[in-house]
C-alpha cells in the first residue's frame, strides 16, 4: 500500500486495485475516494452500448403495453358505468308519476 503526505491530507492508493482514498488528516474524515478508471476496447463499449439500448427499448415496450392496458380498462369502467346510468333511466321514479 502506498500513500502520501500533505499537510492537510493523506492520500492511501491500493496497489492491488488502484483505488486511491483522499484522507484529512486533521479529522481523519475520507474527503475523496477514486476508483481505478478500466479501459475498454471497442467491442466491450459496443456490447454495452447495444445491452443499454435493448434495456431502453423493453423499459419503453413496458411503458406502451401499460398504456394500452390502462385504456382497455378505462373503456370497460365506462361501459360498466354506461349500463349502470340506462339502468337507473329505466326505473321508474315516483316523481315521473305526478
Amino acid at each position: 500500500m502506498g500513500y502520501y503526505l500533505d499537510m492537510k491530507k493523506v492520500i492511501v492508493k491500493c496497489p492491488e486495485c488502484g483505488t486511491s482514498i483522499v484522507i484529512d488528516s486533521a479529522t481523519g474524515a475520507i474527503l475523496e475516494h477514486k476508483k481505478k478508471v478500466e479501459k475498454k476496447d471497442l467491442d466491450q463499449f459496443l456490447e454495452e452500448l447495444e445491452r443499454k439500448k435493448e434495456e431502453r427499448e423493453q423499459l419503453f415496450k413496458q411503458a406502451q403495453d401499460e398504456i394500452e392496458r390502462r385504456e382497455e380498462i378505462l373503456e370497460e369502467k365506462f361501459k360498466i358505468a354506461r349500463e349502470k346510468a340506462d339502468e337507473i333511466d329505466d326505473l321508474i321514479r315516483p316523481f315521473d308519476l305526478d
